[in-house]
């Protein structure tokens, strides 16, 4: 064998050997799928005690509020179609992003500078309707275990993911990380209801002893919003096996080389 067919060998054996480490047994990692949720794969209201009968789910926003007994309440509630996605992907990290509308939590006592609190982000543990659940039902006739729902009865009590939200937000992508979940309803070791947002507890008391910190408008873009690039996305990570047949082709590729180079 003359130096150049050497040489030749050699890179052909390098190629192949590059093929097989590159893709036998890989996996793609961090394959992005962004689903934008509308009124054919999602559904989302908010229970408002004002209202307690009313159901709005038509809206095109979610209010969430909190001024104490008595006075507004409002409590958004989300639900959504899982994603196909390729034969033996694993999911690696799921993000429900909502788009602020309006923040106006202040503190009165503070030249209304706007007051920071933390949103969470809640597993439904009871089935609900989009069209006909409201303040007192979570469907027709069926009412929830409290007004506007009750912790650890109708949406789990621990949160999946909290978000810190002020007003500097407004007009962005407010993100929750609801991975573990959605993975659960993938496998079916739970039921897909969909979540709740909770925030800051009403306190009228705040008002007029250290300003109005948890009386506020938390509001968002819903599915049902008439611009669709303002309603939620969620958005899903993934890594998928690398086809079999490419790991094959580059061990055919590497047996070629060898072969070509045993003959020379």
């Amino acid at each position: 064998m003359n130096a150049i067919s050497m040489s030749k060998g050699i890179r052909r054996a390098l190629v192949a050997t590059a093929i097989v480490s590159g893709f036998a047994g890989a996996t793609a990692q961090g394959v992005v799928s962004t689903v934008i949720l509308n009124d054919t794969n999602a559904g989302d209201n908010f229970l408002y005690n004002n209202s307690p009968a009313t159901n709005f789910a038509n809206s095109g926003l979610f209010y969430y509020d909190a001024r104490g007994a008595g006075l507004d309440r409002a409590r958004p509630v989300i639900r959504f179609d899982l994603a196909s996605l390729p034969s033996g992907a694993t999911i690696t990290d799921v993000r429900l992003e909502l788009k602020l509308q309006q923040y106006t939590y202040i503190n009165t006592n503070a030249g209304n500078a706007s007051v920071t609190h933390n949103f969470a982000m809640h597993q439904m543990l009871a089935d609900w309707s989009e069209t006909t659940s409201n303040w007192n039902d979570r469907s027709a006739g069926n009412a929830w275990s409290a007004g506007g729902m009750a912790a650890g009865a109708d949406y789990k009590a621990t949160a999946e993911d909290s978000v810190a939200v002020n007003s500097s937000l407004q007009g962005t992508y407010l993100s929750w990380n609801i991975t573990s979940l959605y993975n659960s309803w993938m496998s079916g070791a739970a039921q897909n209801y969909g979540v709740n947002i909770m925030g800051p507890a009403g306190d009228p008391s705040m008002i007029g002893a250290n300003g109005d910190t948890t009386d506020g408008v938390f509001r968002l873009y819903n599915s049902e919003y008439a611009d669709d690039t303002f309603r939620p996305h969620l958005v899903i990570t993934y890594a998928v096996p690398a086809p079999a047949s490419i790991g094959a082709l580059g061990m055919g590729g590497l047996m070629l080389a060898r072969r070509r180079r045993a003959t020379r």
